[in-house]
């Protein structure tokens, strides 16, 4: 809560891992800009349940089940760095559990593939608000081209979406949307693990550090 006190701009702060606790921490901001998805992208996707959100900033801000399903707070939290950096903190900072009961242990409930594919194209136009923040163009758009195709892929194993659809088959469909195209594919297959992946972690480490500060405090 003294992050707030300090930084009253700051919409929410969350925290990268959950369980434990620590008297040093590592914090940065995911800045603003054209609406932070591509940091949040880059840098680390914030934890809905591990977040601690600013009343004002958080009202403004709907959610969308009927679009996204289950998968909404991934959008949420992008609307949400909108209206301001977000307080990204490393380290061991919250307690919790989930409930034996909650919808994150059922696949009855989605993610479905409808859902993850409304959720990309909608990161996407995100992603291409953002680039007009950047100076370099093509190292933008070639990084969150390849942020987003990992994200996708991520989302098609986590949602276990292969019981309704073969991976093959979701890639056409994100052509079909207009999400990726052929020669996307083409690039991703060949020099995703020897071009992007590298450009990637570089470039996360370099912004990391460019906004990273040090925070004590005792437990």
């Amino acid at each position: 809560m003294q992050f707030f006190a300090q930084e009253e701009q700051k919409p929410y702060t969350t925290s990268i891992m959950k369980i434990g606790r620590c008297c040093q921490m590592n914090i940065f901001s995911i800045p603003k800009l054209g609406g932070g998805a591509f940091y949040q992208m880059l840098l680390g996707r914030a934890d809905f349940m591990c977040c601690i959100y600013r009343t004002s900033a958080y009202r403004q801000v709907k959610y969308r089940p009927d679009l996204y399903g289950k998968l909404h707070d991934n959008i949420f939290l992008m609307e949400m760095n909108k209206l301001g950096d977000v307080i990204f903190q490393q380290g061991v900072v919250v307690r919790w559990r989930q409930h034996f009961q909650s919808d994150s242990n059922s696949l009855s409930t989605g993610p479905f593939p409808v859902e993850v594919l409304q959720l990309i194209g909608s990161i996407k136009r995100m992603l291409y608000k953002d680039k007009e923040n950047f100076e370099n163009v093509e190292l933008y758009n070639n990084v969150s081209a390849a942020l987003l195709y990992n994200f996708a892929y991520f989302l098609y194993k986590w949602s276990y979406l292969a019981k309704y659809l073969a991976w093959d088959d979701f890639r056409r469909k994100m052509i079909k949307e207009r999400i990726f195209t052929k020669e996307d594919y083409a690039a991703f297959d060949k020099y995703m693990d020897t071009f992007y992946n590298p450009i990637i972690m570089q470039l996360a480490g370099k912004l990391r550090e460019e906004n990273r500060h040090q925070y004590y405090f005792h437990v």
